[in-house]
């Protein structure tokens, strides 16, 4: 009936899975538990068998077991568990967990489409947003494909209002470069929260079409809808690509009313902005209000005043050093534009004793 105690463990691995396939779960097991030695594939087969025949309760014991003795579970087993339809919610949310934690989303996009079809048979459609969020972006037509999916699940089940669901499927669309279906969800529904709004506006800060920004954001403000710093950093970046003062200018006076202009993603974006269109004065007077600062507006600063030229900038980086921020490839890059041979020879040095010298950005 099977091969002899002998036998190399993939020869029992084959005759199991065959046993199994043709639904002979009793004989398969037996070869199991006769095993003098297993891999994972061996707890595998067992178990796909188990959860196709809908044996969750065999299959989960040996699941369980799998795990004591060290072996991992694979996207195998998981796949197997999650197709099975009499998989409860509670196992279920608990194999999504290890999906997250043993990084199987990377491995097989086979593991997210089994999530996404457990969650969706079991009505819950928000998980089931938050599955497909969660699985790498293979391709975008091939996410574009699940997310329709998901699109027709979420109306057919009635959950077209629920904003959660809504952002989810915003967020998708965007992603995948369907700003008129993300358009189209804005449209049909009454009600939008912040993260909708930021979800599009910084997506589309991010495209050719950053004035887009501008008009969402004058829908946003109709709606009653306060933006966050989320929303000003996406649309201070837009208005430094778009290289038009008066709407950065105008976002500015926003920010201060809204109390923003001391937070440090806030305020490097002005410090960027101001910088680029040529405002170092204003540039320093957004640099000083920022309450906390990180290398990130120190570096907009320095490569503002490199920019023109401006021996400023090495002195900013001494300043910089002084106050016990360790600059980073981009400080020392951003500083060298606008060296003179003595400060270049000082810059070496220090670009060298920092261990910079090999970055490709200096």
């Amino acid at each position: 009936m099977g091969p002899s105690p002998t036998q190399p463990t993939f020869v029992y691995n084959n005759i199991m899975s065959q046993y199994s396939s043709l639904g002979e779960l009793s004989v398969a097991r037996y070869l199991f538990d006769k095993m003098p030695h297993r891999n994972v594939v061996s707890y595998n087969i067992i178990i796909s068998g188990y959860s196709r025949c809908g044996y969750v309760g065999e299959a989960w014991k040996i699941f369980s077991v799998m795990r004591v003795c060290g072996f991992e579970p694979t996207q195998y087993a998981v796949g197997g568990f999650l197709t099975c339809r009499s998989l409860d919610v509670y196992h279920g949310v608990q194999l999504h967990s290890l999906v997250i934690k043993n990084g199987l989303f990377d491995v097989d996009a086979f593991v997210g489409t089994c999530l996404l079809g457990f969650y969706g048979r079991h009505g819950l459609l928000e998980e089931a947003v938050w599955a497909f969020e969660d699985m790498p972006l293979l391709s975008c037509q091939q996410d574009f494909e699940f997310g329709e999916q998901l699109h027709a699940l979420v109306i057919k089940n009635g959950f077209k209002c629920e904003v959660a669901v809504l952002n989810s499927l915003i967020s998708m669309y965007m992603k995948c470069t369907g700003i008129f279906l993300a358009e189209k969800i804005i449209e049909e529904v009454t009600f939008l929260d912040v993260v909708s709004w930021n979800t599009m506006i910084g997506a589309v800060a991010k495209t050719d079409r950053p004035q887009k920004a501008l008009e969402f954001f004058t829908k946003m403000s109709m709606d009653g809808v306060l933006p966050t710093e989320t929303t000003f950093v996406s649309l201070i970046n837009c208005c430094t690509h778009l290289e038009i003062p008066f709407y950065g200018e105008s976002f500015h006076v926003k920010i201060i009313q809204h109390g923003l202009e001391s937070n440090v993603f806030v305020g490097s974006a002005l410090v960027d902005f101001y910088a680029k269109c040529d405002n170092l004065e204003s540039a320093r007077r957004c640099f000083n209000e920022i309450y906390v600062k990180n290398v990130v507006c120190w570096n907009a600063l320095i490569l503002g005043y490199s920019n023109n030229y401006s021996p400023a900038s090495i002195v900013l980086l001494q300043e910089m050093l002084h106050l016990g921020y360790r600059p980073n490839e981009f400080s020392f890059s951003a500083a060298l534009k606008s060296s003179l041979a003595l400060e270049l020879q000082q810059l070496h040095c220090l670009i060298v004793r920092m261990g910079f010298q090999k970055h490709d950005s200096v």
